[in-house]
């Protein structure tokens, strides 16, 4: 049995793109370090500091006053 806090990731149809999933979350900025076991990668989610909480809040910010910018700037056109 899985703790609530671990993501499984199936990967037994496309076993090919194990070794590339791996790397694509070790290379993210989600501050994870997956696990494999034969064609399922395992993901321990990091707890949420309030830190990390509040540059997930502001980076979000960031990005909606960026495609409220991008809406506006196409329905103009």
């Amino acid at each position: 049995m899985k703790p609530p806090s671990t993501v499984v990731i199936n990967l037994a149809a496309n076993h090919q793109y194990v070794a590339h999933v791996r790397d694509a979350l070790k290379n993210s900025a989600l501050n994870v370090n997956p696990r494999i076991d034969g064609h399922t990668i395992f993901v321990e989610t990091p707890k949420i500091t309030r830190e990390l909480r509040e540059a997930l809040s502001k980076n979000a910010k960031v990005i909606r006053v960026w495609f409220m910018a991008m809406i506006q700037c196409t329905c103009v056109l």
